[in-house]
């Protein structure tokens, strides 16, 4: 199967166009310019301009300003070592913001795009047994959330429906999926994390009960990605 028809294969219980909408990999955003990196976050992971200048605002002498913040001028006036310091600087806050589990996720790890082979593996190494996974949307009034569910089913059980290839497949998709949703660092924490019950539920999945890692997107990529009638 081509990179193209894998990126296509069925997520969940929906097939996304994933290679016209996959952002660029880790790799290339960081060789890439400073304006371009900026442009490749995804909305719901940038900041407000004034968030950014409050980060600047910091000194030795706590006077609160040391200087022109690189994000309050105009882009042409803003050299690249100023951007790549703005931009790393909110690496370093949506980690801080996203990293509350118990795990160890490196700077060189955040910037590196999952792939299905790491995926199966940390769900293998945290929960013992290669466990599906899919997405879910939930709306409750006031509120529409997506998950990525690990699920009860896995590749061990003589009735998984998948075959090993199949199922490497839908992980492929799932990982850029992930990436394109700005969640990379949240699932590699989450999974990096040792199993334990949380709210009443069980530490692992169990049948008719799934694992769910929450995604912190805004409504409009929730309806970009998954509209009206997904579940």
């Amino acid at each position: 199967m081509t990179r193209s028809t894998a990126l296509r294969h069925e997520v969940g219980q929906i097939s996304y166009p994933l290679t016209c909408r996959v952002v660029a990999s880790a790799s290339s955003v960081l060789a890439a310019s400073p304006q371009t990196r900026l442009n490749s976050v995804p909305s719901s992971s940038r900041p407000a301009l004034g968030d950014l200048d409050a980060a600047d605002a910091i000194t030795a002498d706590n006077s609160g300003f040391d200087g022109a913040s690189p994000l309050s001028r105009s882009f042409s006036e803003v050299d690249d070592g100023d951007l790549a310091a703005a931009l790393n600087r909110r690496i370093g806050q949506i980690a801080a913001s996203t990293l509350s589990y118990d795990s160890e996720v490196t700077e060189e790890e955040m910037r590196k795009p999952l792939s299905a082979q790491e995926l199966r593996q940390l769900i293998f190494t945290k929960y013992g047994k290669t466990y599906d996974v899919s997405f879910v949307r939930r709306d409750i009034p006031g509120k529409t959330f997506v998950c990525l569910n690990i699920m009860w089913n896995h590749l061990e059980q003589r009735s998984f429906k998948l075959t090993e290839q199949q199922y490497m497949e839908k992980l492929d998709g799932v990982a850029y999926l992930v990436g394109a949703l700005g969640q990379t660092d949240k699932v590699r924490a989450f999974l990096k994390e040792p199993a334990r019950s949380q709210k009443g539920l069980p530490p692992r999945p169990v049948v008719g009960t799934a694992i769910s890692i929450r995604f912190d997107l805004e409504d409009g990529v929730i309806e970009e990605w998954f509209g009206n009638g997904y579940q």
